[in-house]
């Protein structure tokens, strides 16, 4: 499985406000358009082109939440804790992030979130159609990677020293 799904965890409790961003960007260029020495046309097309991505990422997020509706409570804890980071620390009071079971949950969770984003119609040939092309995704999907990469060296290096 790629990374996708681990990017859009991490986009999700975001997405409203680059949302709202990407509003202030539109108006902001509307206004601006009489002061703007490029032509009509490319100026239209940019606006046009940040309402694209404005309903492409409203259309994530509930695709995302979509995707989420099936997991309980105490499985949302882990896409909280590791995701969201919305609540506060008293929330994972007695919430064991060191254990074995952590990970293998963190693991299992994530492939059957995967699942539902596939079951839900985003497959990561999608992500990657519709959403690299925003640097701001293509960035976060590039650390995602990089980190993950890295993960799989610790882990061939302990195997190999122990």
């Amino acid at each position: 499985m790629g990374c996708y799904a681990k990017v859009v965890l991490y986009l999700y409790s975001g997405i409203e406000a680059v949302v709202k961003q990407i509003d202030d960007i539109v108006l902001k260029k509307a206004l601006a358009s009489f002061s703007d020495t490029t032509s009509c046309l490319v100026q239209a097309e940019r606006i046009v082109e940040n309402i694209r991505q404005k309903e492409l990422l409203l259309e994530l997020k509930e695709v995302t939440r979509r995707a989420l509706s099936s997991f309980t409570e105490e499985e949302m804890k882990y896409f909280e804790y590791k995701y969201f980071k919305r609540k506060p620390k008293s929330y994972f009071e007695n919430f064991d992030v060191c254990g074995r079971k952590y990970f293998r949950m963190q693991i299992r969770l994530l492939d059957r979130f995967a699942e539902n984003l596939a079951r839900k119609g985003l497959s990561e040939e999608d992500f990657s159609r519709d959403y690299l092309s925003m640097p701001f995704i293509a960035e976060l999907t590039r650390r995602v990677k990089k980190r993950e990469e890295k993960a799989e060296q610790q882990k061939l290096l302990r195997r190999a020293g122990g």
